[in-house]
């Protein structure tokens, strides 16, 4: 025979476990989507501020690739070698120029600041003729005057305006990244 007491147990026990079962899948459904939220907040955190931080990085390279061709036009033994510098220099300044693009395209807040570095960057190409021209015409004495009167100090303001962004792309990264994690 069944007792009285155990009919009134049986539906507190199938109502507790129904609300068990029903707290269960509501964490399990708020935690997934909270890990989805994050994921998809990373995946943009990497796909654009990283990738803009990384293109900064590459901008700084090439800065230290136009001083190493330039300063190896100068050396350079004859015309020919000259001319082959002289294009391969052209082409760090032109992948340079296409590297801030890239990265402003990432930035669009900060136009005026990627405008400043592609008019430092125009600044330094437009430096380079006369130092070719005297590279070509076997003056490396002239050449070499050029390149530290006018060359360095130019190639310095450039530097430090990309560093400037490149630390401020940096801090928004680690900033995002807080935020993200948070």
């Amino acid at each position: 025979m069944i007792s009285l007491k155990s009919l009134k147990i049986g539906p507190k026990l199938l109502g507790l476990t129904v609300f068990t079962v029903i707290v269960g899948v509501s964490v399990s459904v708020y935690v997934s989507t909270k890990l989805r939220s994050i994921d998809d907040t990373y995946s943009r955190l990497l796909d654009v501020d990283a990738s803009g931080t990384n293109k900064l990085a590459e901008i700084t390279g090439n800065s230290d690739s136009i001083g190493r061709v330039l300063f190896r036009l100068i050396a350079e033994p004859d015309q020919e070698s000259v001319k082959k510098s002289e294009s391969e220099l052209a082409q760090v300044f032109d992948e340079t120029a296409g590297f801030i693009d890239d990265a402003a395209s990432h930035y669009p807040g900060e136009k005026a600041r990627f405008d400043e570095v592609k008019s430092d960057l125009r600044g330094l190409q437009a430096i380079t003729p006369p130092i070719v021209t005297a590279s070509l015409a076997s003056d490396d004495t002239t050449a070499l005057h050029l390149s530290i009167g006018s060359f360095k100090p130019a190639r310095m303001k450039f530097d430090a305006d990309v560093t400037e962004l490149y630390a401020w792309a940096k801090a928004e990264l680690k900033r995002k990244n807080d935020a993200a994690s948070a």
